[in-house]
């Protein structure tokens, strides 16, 4: 989810929820300001810039890459790189 920080909206203007400006961007750890991306879970919500989005998402594929490849297995459903080895 896509959201702003309170400085930018809060939640009665909108059905998503602010969050509280200051709040740590949870990959880079400096303040959120402006958009944010939102992941909600059970137990922890993590809260992103934009550009920390697709750097932890890289490096989750990079790490689900590297699971398929040790345990010759296809996590992802998709072709994978185990069946055409370099």
């Amino acid at each position: 989810m896509i959201t702003q920080t309170t400085e930018q909206a809060t939640a009665s203007e909108n059905t998503r929820r602010a969050i509280p400006a200051g709040t740590p961007c949870f990959y880079c750890h400096q303040r959120l300001q402006g958009t944010v991306v939102m992941w909600w879970g059970e137990g922890a919500d993590l809260y992103l810039h934009p550009e920390c989005t697709v750097e932890l998402s890289i490096r989750l594929l990079r790490d689900v890459h590297e699971i398929e490849r040790e345990n010759q297995t296809n996590i992802t459903g998709g072709p994978s790189s185990l069946l055409n080895p370099r």
